[in-house]
C-alpha cells in the first residue's frame, strides 16, 4: 500500500508540473523535440568523424602500398636490360603486368575514397550547421523557459526534486509503465471518478472498483490501460 500511496502522490505531483509547464505554451515541447534533434545530430556528427578517420586511414595504406609497388615496377623496368634470354624477358613482362594491374586498382580505390571523403566533407559541414543552429534555438527556448517560469521557479523545482525522490524508491517496472502513460496520455495514474475510469472515463466493473478503493494492489483501467487508484 505504501507503494501505491507513491505513485499517487507522483500523480499528483505530475499533475502540478504539467500545470505549470502548459502555462508556457509550447515551449517545453518545441524544447524536447530539439533536444532529440541535437543528440541526433552529435551522433552523426561522431558518425562522420568515424567515417573520415576510416578513410584517411585506408587513404594511407593504399598510398603507402601505391609506392611499394612503383617501386618495384622501377625494379622490374630496370630488369628487363638485364635479361639474357626470351623466356626471362616474358617472365619479367608477366610481373610487371601483374604490378601494373595492383597500381591500377589502388588507383581506383584512391580516386574512390576521394569522391567518399568529399561526400562525408559536404555531409558533416550540413550536419554542423544543423547542429549549430539546433544548439542556438535550443539555448534560445531554454532562456525563454526559463524567464516564463520565473514566477514558478521555486514552486518548479521543488516539484522536480519530490518527483525525483520519488522515483528512485518505487518499483522501476511499474514506473515504465507509469511514464509510458505519462508520455502518451498526460498523465501516468488517475483517480476513479464516479466510478469510471478519469482518464478515458469508461465505466469500470463493480469489482475493479471494489479493489481499487482499498489501494492496496495495482489495477489498470481494462480499456485503456492506465494506472488506477482511489480517493475519497
Amino acid at each position: 500500500m505504501a507503494e501505491i500511496n507513491d505513485f499517487i502522490l507522483l500523480a499528483k505531483i505530475d499533475e502540478d508540473i504539467i500545470e505549470i509547464e502548459s502555462s508556457q505554451g509550447d515551449l517545453p515541447n518545441r524544447i524536447k523535440k530539439l533536444k532529440v534533434d541535437k543528440e541526433n545530430l552529435e551522433e552523426n556528427k561522431a558518425l562522420f568523424s568515424s567515417k573520415e578517420e576510416e578513410r584517411n586511414k585506408n587513404q594511407s595504406t593504399l598510398t603507402s602500398d601505391k609506392e611499394i609497388y612503383n617501386q618495384k615496377l622501377e625494379k622490374y623496368k630496370d630488369q628487363l636490360y638485364l635479361v639474357k634470354n626470351n623466356k626471362e624477358y616474358d617472365a619479367l613482362n608477366s610481373e610487371i603486368d601483374v604490378v601494373k594491374d595492383e597500381l591500377f586498382q589502388i588507383n581506383e580505390s584512391l580516386k574512390s575514397i576521394e569522391i567518399e571523403k568529399t561526400e562525408i566533407e559536404e555531409k558533416s559541414k550540413l550536419n554542423d550547421s544543423n547542429l549549430s543552429e539546433c544548439t542556438e534555438k535550443l539555448n534560445k527556448y531554454n532562456a525563454m523557459l526559463d524567464e516564463s517560469i520565473s514566477d514558478y521557479k521555486d514552486q518548479y523545482e521543488k516539484l522536480k526534486n519530490q518527483r525525483l525522490k520519488i522515483t528512485k524508491k518505487v518499483n522501476a517496472n511499474i514506473l515504465a509503465v507509469y511514464n509510458k502513460m505519462l508520455d502518451a496520455k498526460g498523465h501516468g495514474m488517475v483517480s476513479v471518478l464516479s466510478d469510471s475510469c478519469g482518464s478515458c472515463f469508461t465505466v469500470l466493473p463493480t469489482q475493479l472498483v471494489t479493489e481499487v478503493k482499498q489501494n492496496i494492489h495495482f489495477k489498470n483501467c481494462p480499456s485503456c490501460n492506465i494506472l488506477l487508484y482511489y480517493e475519497e
